[in-house]
């Protein structure tokens, strides 16, 4: 946490005053990558099609792939973290 927090610029308690530990750090960033990327694609306002399916699960791939370019080595806790919020996004998406 201290290293977090340094690079951060923010005290202990200011982290911890919005995230509970730092899962909860990677699992809102994977979040808004997520969702940044369906933005920019604008795949949250299409209809189902093969090409726009095959688009979002590229944007989730991509982000698994972006992930793990930037977190290396990549601690196995963390690739699960990746790969179930990529998956709870592509299902959240896919159901609404």
């Amino acid at each position: 946490m201290q290293s977090i927090t340094e690079k951060a610029g923010v005290n202990r308690a200011t982290f911890y005053a919005h995230f509970s530990d730092k899962y909860a750090l990677v699992d809102y960033i994977i979040r808004q990558m997520f969702r940044q990327e369906i933005e920019k694609r604008m795949l949250d306002a299409c209809h189902y099609s093969e090409e726009n399916l095959r688009a979002l699960i590229g944007c989730g791939l991509r982000i698994r792939d972006e992930c793990n370019s930037h977190c290396v080595p990549l601690q196995p806790q963390f690739e699960s973290l990746v790969e179930t919020q990529v998956k709870n996004q592509l299902q959240a998406l896919l159901q609404t």
